[in-house]
């Protein structure tokens, strides 16, 4: 435990030789990184007014394209435990939960309430319902369990959320 309150003090690296700061700058990097790329790769937020930049043909093609999809859903799988939330595929379809101690940190919910409805309407636009509707319903149930704590701005994201998918 002392070498863990050392590297806390900045008075030793990590297990991979690493200072705090070095950390710390590498942890930013990755966010600024994300930053650019989840625009990209779920380009159906607010900066685009939900727009897919797909034709009604390629959105067609990419439904029945096996590797697109798996890879999207790879993505989900990878992206989605940033923003607090697990997606999974179950017996009964698709699954997913938020973890309500990761989304009580202020970054995270920033971000989350910036990308996260991006991630639900570019799914919605690409005809992939089922896994849009695992996700809204676990943003549903986070938000009316913990509704007397989670941060104004998740809560705030999720009702919109479910506004713009509602009937989905």
């Amino acid at each position: 435990m002392i070498t863990l309150l050392s590297f806390y003090r900045g008075e030793c690296s990590d297990i991979q030789g690493l200072s705090l700061d070095e950390r710390l700058g590498i942890a930013a990097k990755q966010w600024q990184e994300l930053d650019t790329l989840l625009p990209w790769l779920f380009p159906c937020g607010a900066e685009t007014n939900g727009a897919l930049g797909l034709s009604e043909s390629e959105i067609r093609q990419f439904v029945f394209d096996a590797e697109a999809t798996s890879g999207l859903y790879d993505m989900l799988r990878t992206v989605l435990p940033l923003f607090g939330i697990t997606f999974w595929d179950s017996a009964q379809g698709y699954a997913a939960e938020v973890h309500a101690e990761q989304l009580a940190d202020a970054e995270i919910s920033a971000r989350c309430a910036l990308y996260l409805p991006g991630v639900v309407i570019t799914l919605q636009r690409l005809g992939l319902g089922a896994q849009q509707q695992a996700l809204v319903a676990a943003l549903q149930t986070y938000a009316d369990d913990y509704a007397d704590t989670a941060a104004a701005n998740i809560l705030a994201m999720t009702e919109e959320i479910v506004k713009q998918t509602d009937g989905q």
